[in-house]
Parts: structure tokens; C-alpha cells; sequence
């Protein structure tokens, strides 16, 4: 096997023997061991060898030793030698260097020898085929080598040698790196390093230059310290480094177009629609309260959601545009709301950099800037938007430059825009500036600049100029001086279109007139709107809200008189709200003409007024107020030829009683509730023991209302006899009250507080429950009660829902009865009412007028109602039996009474002599103390029981039962 030289000699000795994994080692030319590798080690140990192996001699025969010695040539392949005394082999194979003398040879023990021989050609096949340049350098022998990938790398031939000496080597190194080249030689040469990584650059066999990354290192020192052997590897790194140096100079770039960006205070944004992505800078959440870090993705994704109500139908048409295709440009001017709430300004400038196949936009991007400081102060937009404008470049400004020198102007590709003009490269616009100055601003604006440009001020004006296609523009241009490096003055200057700033100026303008003028407008409607606010619509008097004010400026001194007007609902019911109106008016110019000039009039409810004087006045002059209007409202009215007639009911309160404010009026209020009740048409005061009684009726009302939700209602029945033979004819459920103090309470007690509460609805429904509840316990136990009679208030036969809480009493006709409080007929044109007493009648139950004589019925309303009995109230029976005069009266309504077919119950029989007299005046019925109290369900069920079992009871008529 013919082994051709890759590597130093060294190099590859120890290299591939200490690859090899049988034992093995490597012979010097004079056939003594160099090297071993870790398995001959072993080897030698085990064979218990003390001193190492110091030539092939020990191994071999004398005869294959001598056929070894022979000189090599180039055709000499591997040899498999014997070993002595054993069954194994030898592997001899020559390396050929530049002459065929011999200078090492390779061996492995063992009958692994055919493998070995495999790696080792396969290990030269590899270091054959590396790209990167290979080279050792031999400091005891002074010589170098160097791999053929060594000389690809620099473009030289194959076997070319015209590098391999190190001074032909040095004259092909970039001379500014030799001084690093020859010191880093130095240092391994003197131990200082032992390993080295280092680029320089060396010319290319075709000329031009090359960097190189050489790496290596020391790998073998003699037995003083002294460096022996060093091996290295050489890269060609050329278009790593140019690929490095464009990189910086990007990152350059980038830096500086993002220092730009920022210092100009513009968020940059990149939106990538085809692909769904978005970009947008810092300084972009930055703005808007965000940072980079926390900007939600929903911030950028659905941006739209954040514009201001009033700009997002402008910006929609702005979008709608650049959707369509009719412009690429974007210069977006809106309102945004920013993290903390508030909204800032945005000015939004961008481009389409490209569309889709239909033409939408699939790649937008631009910058975003916060002009909100800009648009609170006109003269600091100006400073600011020039900072900023002179940075960005894609804010379309025009910068041009003058030459003081050369007389020479120099104009960029955007001032050509501005002006209409076709620029080229490197043209020269001298006079171009003054030819394009309108007429009007020529010679001022010409004047300022020459001032500025001998001064060295600060040229900063705005002007017109004149297109060649003779279209006007407004245009501002800014320009400062300056002394370059070789000492020539220039002057630098930039220009921007203003014309539809200076039109929105006019807008603007115009719009601030406009708005003047809505102020104006505003401002009467304002004063209008403040009158409606503190005064009534309908009569213009004060309202609730003024009269409060009133009160409050009054300093705890003021006196109300609260008015409420009688009979006002019966005029509105009869003549209709038209009418209800004009005696509203016409109440409110009565108490405007009487009230005192100081004085608060106003009104605070439907027929409600309130006189407030702001301090107490002098005795009698409240007296003699309140009977004037009082006086005044009795006269009568006329109104569509009907004369309406009312009244006045007032209540007067004064802070010496210590109250102000809502007290005050609560004290009038309660004054004017006692007035009605004493009568109506009259005044009365407040007083501390009317508000103790007012504070004793709150109370009882929040005690019945307690009650009703603890089930402290009940029901007693006191029974009704037959006149003529006092047997049982029936009982009336009668509701108490189990109050919390142990107290037993009859409805004289409660039922006007609960009437006022709108709860004795809710009672008779109680009582009603209770009694059919009871009714069918008698029933179950052979008890039945010929007749139940139960007390249902006028209200409660007003609720429409009546019918519907009554489906379920299903009663034989006569079974239970209704007794109605004979104020009820005043109200019998109630359509409600009417139909609610059809269903009473439909199921079954009777109809009683309870305290029949005592109210307002008439013959007719008792015609009207058709009632099945009429009870007479015990104030006219109580006299009974010793006035002549309280028995015709009697005996006259029994007379109406069987004449209509209506039974007569008489209430109040407390002695014998009641229950004759009633009996010889024809009553039906008799109920009272003096035949059986009001009792619980089972005192009753107890006496029914004791009375049927002695015969003295019959609900068919029978025996008497007298209690």
C-alpha cells in the first residue's frame, strides 16, 4: 500500500497511531520506537516489560528485520512481519516524503493488522480532502509543511512551493498586518503562548486580497521546555468579513435612521397585510402610554376602535381611498385615544410600498407622530413642527442649500415638488428661488433674506409662490447659516408646502366665527334652559329646585305655607285636564297677586303651591295671609260656561320650631294633612304635638306593616241571629290584631293608618283566607255555618286583580257574603268597581251594605246596588228602645228595605229590650254584645258542638240559642 505524504511526519505518527484501537507504535529511520499509543502501553505492562521498547529487534525475526532494513522506493507496500514467539503479526508500512529515503514507519500488533491498514487510509482520505489549509512548522529540523488544501485556499497549483519558505510567504501579507504576524511568531517561538487564533489578509495567486483565520497550536516541547512542534490550520474568511462589514454598516444605517425616528418623535409602524403581520417601533407604544414590553396586540390588531367618534367618517374616507387605488400617499390627521384615557393627535404619514393582485394594499408602511402639544398652542406647532419636519425626510420637505462663495444654489428632488419643477441631478437653481416668488411677496421677501443673509440671522418666512402651471402655493421656508470646514459661509434652508395648513387656518378662522356666533346662540338658549330649569312650565312659578334655594339663602329664617287645592281631582275627572289646567293658572295669579313682594311662590306638585317667606313677619300678617287666599280661591270659577268651584287647605310651618330645609317643608306638609282632616278650606300650624302625632302614625304604620309580615293578624266571628226566633243565622269575620306589646287591637286602631299604607287590601285578603279556611274545618266536622259574612274595603273592590283572587270560592249561593262600607255608592260609576261587583254576584256571594245610615247613600245607589241585606249602624240602634223618633227612623229603612226585597240586619243589640224592639220593627236579623261576642275558630267550633248535642241549635231552624 503506497502512502503518499499530506502531513509533517510528527504529525501524522502521532495522529493516526493514536487513532488505531489495537495496539500499535511508530519506528523512527533508524528503526527505534518514537511513539506508542495507549494500547501498546497496555501491552508492554502486561508482558511485564521494565525498560520500554527500544527497536523492532525485540519483536521480529533477524531475517524479516534485515529484509525491513532495505532502502525504500516509491513501489514499497505494507509488509505483515511475524512476531517472535507468537501466532501474531506485524503491519510495516513506509511513508514517503519528498525523496523515497525512509523516515518512519507505522506497525500494529496483532491480527487486527488488515483493519488498521483500513483506517489509516481511510484517516489520509479525509485529511486529503479538508478544504481548510493545513500546515506544522518544526523548530528542531527547521522545516515547514503545508497541505494542498493550504495551497487551494491561495489559488496556487498543486505542489506549487513558491510560498513554502517563510520569507517567500511574508512578501504576500498585507503589510499592515506583518508587525502582528512576526510578533505572534515570537511569542509561541518563546513559550509566552501555546495556542493562537489570528486574521490578516495575504494577496491571492490571482491578486486581489484575502483574509485568513489561522488557528493552532504547540504540540510538543523538548525536555527543557523548548517549543519542538507546531501545527495549525488555515480558513479563508474574505466573505465572512465582507458579510461582517456590510453588517455594521446596516446596523450603522439603522442606528441612524432610528436615532432620526426618535429624535424626531416618530413612531414607525410596518403592516404586512397578506402575511398578517405587524411591526410597530418603541417610540410607537411609547406615544400612546405604552411600552414596548406591555402594548397589547389588540392596540395594533384593532387600532380602528381607538380613533376619536368625530374623525373616524373622515378617516374611513381617507382609507377608503388608499383601498381603492386612487393614492398610495397616507397623511392621516386624527385623534387617538391614549392608555390613561385621554386623546392625543396623530399625524400619520406613509406610503403603499405594494399591492396585491386585486390591487389592495398588501404592504403599508409609515411613521406616526404626537402633535398634541402642536395643536394647543399655533406658535408652538411651528417651532415644534420644524424640528421635526428638517429630520423626516418622508415629511416631504425640501431642503436647498447656498454656496455664499460660489453664488451657487443647490436644490433636492422635494423642493422640485413643492415647486412644480423637474429637477436633475446636480442642477443648479440659482434664481430659481426669487423667478418662482409671487409678485406681491417678491421684493419683501427678497429684502428679509438679504438682511439675514449679510446679519447672519435666521431666515424664517412664510410666502407664495408661483407654479409653471400658475397654480398659487403657500410655502414656509426656514434656513440657517453656517462655515464649513474650509472656511466657506453656506447656508442650509428647508421648505414646506403650507397651503392646506393656511387653509385650514381659513377654516378654522371661519369656524371660530361660526362658533361665536353659536355661543351667542348657546348662551341665550343656556339662560332660557336656566329659566325652565327653576320655574314651572305651566304657570311660571318657581319650582322645587328654586324654592330649595330659596330656603337655603333664607339663613334658617324662612316660613312655608304648603297649599293643596280641594276638590281639584272632581274638576279634572268632570271637565277634563284642559280645565284642571286653567285652574291651575288662574291659583297660581292668585297667590302671585296676595303673597308678600319678598316672597318665594311656587308650585311643587299637580295641584300643590308653596308660599315661602324668606323671614318671620310680623304677628297676624301668616293668619291673615292664609285666610286671603283662602277667602280668594272660594270664589267661584268660570270655565266653558261651567263656574268651577274649589277650595284652598293650608298648612304653615316656621323654623322657630329649630327646623330648616326638608324638615321645614315636612312640618308644612303635616300641617296641611291635619287641615284636610279637620274639614278642608282652613289653615292650621305646625306644632310639636302634631308631630309627635304624625311620629306616633309613622310608627303605628311601620308596626302594621311589621305585623302583616309576621302573621300578627287574625280573625274572631261574632254570630248573627234570626230576629224572631234567635236561632244562628250566620257570623261576621272580624280581623284583630295581635300587636307585639300583648295588646288585643280592633281595626278602629289600625284600618285609617292601613287604608293610608294601601295594605288593607292585603288584610281583608287575610280575613278572607282565614274564613274559608275555617268554614271548611266546621264543614269537616258536621259544624256548618249557615252564613259567612266578611268586610271588603272600597279599595280592595277597585283591584282589578279581585276576580282573578276569588276564582277559587266556589260557594252555594247564600254561603258567604260581602259587607260594603256604604261610601262605596259615591264611587258607583266606577267602571272597575261595576265590574268587579258583576263577578262578586256571578259566584255566588252576597252583598251587604255594612253602617247603612251614617254615611251619604242615596235611595238610588241603593236601587243601583241591589244589595242582599243592609246592616243598620249601632249609632241608630244603641237609642233604640227610648226614642220614639230613632225608632220611626228604624223602622222606615226596614220598610225600604223589604220593599226592595233586602234583608235588615241590626248591629249594636246590647239588652233584651233591644232584641223586642227590633223584633216588633220587622229586623230580619240581630248581631251585638248582648247575644254573643266576636271568638277564635275553636270557642266557636266548642259552643256549636255543646249546642247540637243538646238539641238547642239547628242550622235548619229549631230550638234557640241564646249565649
Amino acid at each position: 500500500m503506497k502512502i503518499a505524504r499530506d502531513l509533517p511526519t510528527d504529525l501524522q505518527i502521532r495522529t493516526v497511531v493514536d487513532q488505531i484501537t489495537a495496539p500499535a507504535f511508530a519506528l523512527g529511520p533508524d528503526l527505534c520506537v518514537q511513539h506508542v499509543n495507549t494500547a501498546m502501553a497496555a501491552l508492554l505492562d502486561q508482558r511485564a516489560s521494565n525498560a520500554p521498547l527500544a527497536d523492532l529487534a525485540q519483536l521480529v525475526q533477524p531475517a524479516d528485520l534485515a529484509t525491513l532494513q532495505q532502502p525504500l522506493t516509491g513501489d514499497d507496500t505494507a509488509h505483515q512481519v511475524p512476531m517472535s514467539g507468537t501466532n501474531q503479526f506485524i503491519m510495516i508500512a513506509p511513508v514517503i516524503g519528498p525523496s523515497t529515503e525512509r523516515v518512519g514507519f507505522f506497525a500494529i500488533v496483532g491480527p487486527q493488522a488488515d483493519t488498521t491498514r483500513d483506517q489509516f487510509a481511510r484517516w489520509h482520505a479525509i485529511l486529503g480532502h479538508i478544504d481548510d489549509g493545513l500546515w506544522d512548522y518544526d523548530a528542531h529540523t527547521k522545516t515547514r509543511y503545508r497541505s494542498e488544501g493550504w495551497r487551494r485556499l491561495r489559488g496556487l497549483d498543486d505542489g506549487d512551493t513558491s510560498r513554502d519558505r517563510r520569507e517567500d510567504w511574508l512578501a504576500f501579507i498585507h503589510p499592515d498586518d506583518r508587525t502582528r504576524l512576526d510578533t505572534l511568531t515570537a511569542d509561541l517561538l518563546n513559550g509566552k503562548v501555546t495556542t493562537f487564533e489570528i486574521t490578516y489578509r495575504e494577496r491571492h495567486a490571482d491578486g486581489h486580497w484575502i483574509w485568513v483565520a489561522s488557528k493552532g497550536k504547540v504540540v510538543r516541547h523538548d525536555a527543557d521546555g523548548n517549543v519542538l512542534h507546531i501545527v495549525a490550520s488555515n480558513r479563508d474568511i474574505t466573505r465572512t468579513k465582507e458579510t461582517e462589514d456590510k453588517l455594521r454598516t446596516l446596523e450603522t444605517l439603522r442606528e441612524r435612521w432610528r436615532i432620526s425616528l426618535e429624535s424626531a418623535g416618530q413612531g414607525v409602524w410596518d403592516l404586512r397585510l397578506a402575511e398578517g403581520s405587524r411591526y410597530c417601533s418603541d417610540l410607537w407604544c411609547t406615544m400612546r402610554g405604552y411600552t414596548s414590553d406591555n402594548c397589547p396586540q389588540e392596540r395594533m390588531s384593532k387600532w380602528f376602535r381607538y380613533i376619536h367618534p368625530d374623525d373616524q367618517l373622515r378617516l374611513r374616507g381617507q382609507i377608503a381611498k388608499l383601498n381603492s387605488g386612487e393614492t398610495d400617499e397616507i397623511r392621516f390627521e386624527y385623534r387617538e385615544k391614549h392608555k390613561q384615557g385621554h386623546y392625543i393627535w396623530i399625524v400619520s404619514r406613509g406610503r403603499v410600498v405594494e399591492r396585491d393582485e386585486s390591487g389592495a394594499p398588501a404592504h403599508i408602511i409609515g411613521n406616526d407622530t404626537d402633535i398634541t402639544a402642536i395643536k394647543a398652542d399655533h406658535d408652538e406647532f411651528d417651532s415644534l413642527s420644524k424640528s421635526l419636519e428638517l429630520a423626516v425626510t418622508t415629511a416631504r420637505i425640501g431642503i436647498w442649500q447656498f454656496n455664499t462663495h460660489t453664488r451657487i444654489a443647490k436644490w433636492d428632488a422635494q423642493m422640485g415638488h413643492i415647486y412644480g419643477l423637474e429637477m436633475h441631478d446636480d442642477q443648479d437653481m440659482t434664481g430659481m428661488w426669487e423667478k418662482h416668488l409671487h409678485p406681491d411677496d417678491l421684493e419683501p421677501v427678497t429684502k428679509l433674506a438679504n438682511h439675514c443673509l449679510r446679519t447672519g440671522k435666521e431666515f424664517n418666512q412664510d410666502f407664495r409662490i408661483v407654479r409653471p402651471d400658475g397654480t398659487i402655493r403657500h410655502v414656509r421656508s426656514r434656513a440657517a447659516q453656517y462655515t464649513d470646514d474650509v472656511g466657506v459661509r453656506r447656508v442650509i434652508g428647508v421648505n414646506w408646502d403650507i397651503t392646506e395648513d393656511r387653509q385650514r387656518a381659513e377654516v378654522l378662522r371661519q369656524a371660530n366665527a361660526l362658533a361665536q356666533k353659536q355661543n351667542e346662540a348657546l348662551e341665550t338658549a343656556r339662560a332660557e334652559m336656566e329659566h325652565s330649569a327653576l320655574h314651572d312650565a305651566l304657570t311660571g312659578l318657581a319650582n322645587r329646585r328654586l324654592l330649595d334655594d330659596a330656603e337655603k339663602s333664607s339663613r334658617g329664617k324662612a316660613v312655608v305655607l304648603h297649599i293643596d287645592l280641594d276638590r281639584f281631582k272632581q274638576i279634572n275627572d268632570t271637565l277634563g285636564h284642559a280645565a284642571g289646567d286653567e285652574v291651575i293658572i288662574h291659583v297660581a295669579n292668585l297667590l302671585r297677586k296676595h303673597a308678600p313682594q319678598n316672597a318665594t311662590v311656587a308650585r311643587v306638585g299637580g295641584d300643590e303651591f308653596v308660599i315661602l317667606l324668606p323671614q318671620m313677619p310680623a304677628d297676624g300678617v301668616l293668619e291673615s295671609l292664609a285666610d286671603t287666599i283662602i277667602t280668594a280661591a272660594a270664589e267661584p270659577l268660570t270655565i266653558k260656561g261651567h263656574a268651577c268651584r274649589f277650595g284652598m287647605s293650608v298648612g304653615i310651618a316656621t323654623s322657630a320650631e329649630g327646623e330648616t330645609g326638608s324638615a321645614l317643608f315636612a312640618n308644612a306638609d303635616m300641617a296641611l294633612y291635619l287641615a284636610k282632616n279637620d274639614g278642608r278650606g282652613r289653615y292650621r300650624f305646625f306644632t310639636e304635638d302634631l308631630k309627635i302625632a304624625m311620629q306616633t302614625k309613622n310608627r303605628l304604620a311601620d308596626e302594621i306593616l311589621a305585623g302583616l309580615q309576621n302573621h300578627e293578624f287574625y280573625c274572631l266571628y261574632q254570630p248573627q241571629f234570626h230576629a224572631d226566633t234567635l236561632n244562628l243565622s250566620g257570623v261576621e269575620a272580624l280581623v284583630r290584631w295581635r300587636h307585639p306589646d300583648g295588646s288585643m287591637r280592633s281595626p278602629d286602631s289600625f284600618l285609617p293608618v292601613a287604608e293610608e299604607l294601601n295594605v288593607v287590601g292585603r288584610i281583608d285578603q287575610m280575613v278572607l283566607d282565614q274564613a274559608i279556611a275555617d268554614t271548611l274545618h266546621w264543614q269537616k266536622r258536621g259544624l256548618p255555618v249557615p252564613r259567612m259574612s266578611v268586610n271588603v274595603s272600597a279599595r280592595r273592590l277597585l283591584d282589578p286583580d279581585l276576580p282573578a283572587n276569588l276564582a277559587c270560592l266556589k260557594k252555594a249561593p247564600g254561603e258567604f257574603a260581602f259587607e260594603l262600607l256604604e261610601s262605596v255608592f259615591l264611587d258607583a260609576h266606577d267602571e272597575q268597581l261595576a265590574a268587579n261587583l258583576a263577578c262578586i254576584r256571578d259566584l255566588g256571594i252576597d252583598i251587604e251594605v255594612d253602617d247603612f245610615g251614617t254615611g251619604h247613600a242615596s235611595i238610588v245607589g241603593l236601587l243601583k246596588l241591589q244589595p242582599n241585606r243592609l246592616k243598620i249602624d249601632r249609632e241608630l240602634v244603641s237609642p233604640v228602645d227610648t226614642s220614639a223618633k230613632q225608632r220611626l227612623l228604624i223602622k222606615s229603612i226596614v220598610e225600604i228595605g223589604k220593599l226592595q226585597g233586602i234583608g235588615v240586619v241590626a248591629e249594636g243589640v246590647e239588652t233584651p229590650a233591644h232584641i223586642d224592639v227590633l223584633r216588633d220593627l220587622g229586623c230580619d236579623h240581630l248581631q251585638g254584645y248582648g247575644l254573643a261576642s266576636p271568638m277564635p275558630r275553636d270557642q266557636l267550633s266548642a259552643l256549636l258542638h255543646a249546642a247540637q248535642s243538646n238539641g238547642k241549635y239547628s242550622p235548619y231552624g229549631g230550638p234557640t240559642f241564646v249565649l
